[in-house]
């Protein structure tokens, strides 16, 4: 999980990946597969961080669907 003191946000839980590419993956693959559509990383980080939102309206049922499905694209 990617956190910075200096840009902290509680309203979006942001993944860094070690691999170049992974998180493009899986982005496409969260969106094509399961109809869900997370951010990817900005900058330095385009292509190595996915971005979860979670503002506003979010039920359990949606956080626990957005989970289900990251665990089966990782």
């Amino acid at each position: 999980i990617y956190t910075d003191k200096k840009y902290k946000s509680d309203v979006v839980t942001g993944f860094v990946f070690e691999e170049e590419g992974i998180a493009s993956k899986i982005k496409k693959k969260m969106e094509n597969d399961f109809g869900i559509v997370i951010a990817g990383g900005q900058g330095k980080l385009k292509g190595k961080m996915i971005r979860i939102g979670h503002m506003g309206y979010v039920t359990d049922e949606m956080v626990d669907r957005t989970l289900n499905a990251l665990r089966q694209c990782l």
